[in-house]
């Protein structure tokens, strides 16, 4: 598992549970992609690069989530809203990351195409839940009648998200 270079949320105690902890680690995970290490390399080595990095991202972004759902146990109202955005962002970092990650060059041109659009079918899954999230965030600062940085966030995010999850739509 990765290191994010600070304490998990679940391994604060609740009085030092702030939000500052869980942007780092969300900053942490926004720096994260799929890349080949060595485009010259082999077949296994590119594959072993890819699959580790999606890897990486994958139980990165189960280790945020599970310190999300402690953050809301511990108090739910304080801090629906911000959990609520940052998971909207790391969602769509991860569409993000897959649509730019590397694509084996030992693949022929038809199958780096065949490869790209399997690519851009999950990115878009991705960036439809990234827009979900984005919107409940401001169905929630509405709730609670919120107006600051992070429903300025939601906000930017979800016409973003909304754009990159449909983009056939005009």
């Amino acid at each position: 598992m990765m290191s994010f270079g600070v304490l998990t949320l679940l391994n604060l105690p609740a009085a030092m549970a702030e939000p500052v902890s869980l942007t780092m680690m969300v900053d942490d995970y926004l720096t994260l992609s799929i890349t080949v290490d060595d485009p010259d390399a082999g077949f296994d080595a590119q594959d072993n690069d890819l699959r580790g990095d999606l890897l990486d991202m994958t139980e990165s972004l189960s280790a945020i989530e599970e310190s999300m759902e402690a953050l809301l146990a511990e108090d739910a109202q304080r801090w629906s809203l911000e959990v609520e955005v940052r998971r909207a962002q790391l969602y769509e970092h991860f569409g993000n990351a897959i649509i730019s990650s590397d694509i084996p060059n030992y693949l022929t041109s038809k199958q780096q195409r065949v490869y790209r659009y399997a690519l851009e079918d999950k990115a878009e899954k991705l960036y439809t839940t990234a827009h979900s999230a984005y919107q409940a965030a401001l169905s929630l600062a509405e709730q609670q009648g919120r107006d600051d940085e992070l429903v300025s966030i939601a906000q930017v995010g979800a016409w973003r998200a909304g754009k990159l999850s449909a983009p056939d739509s005009p």
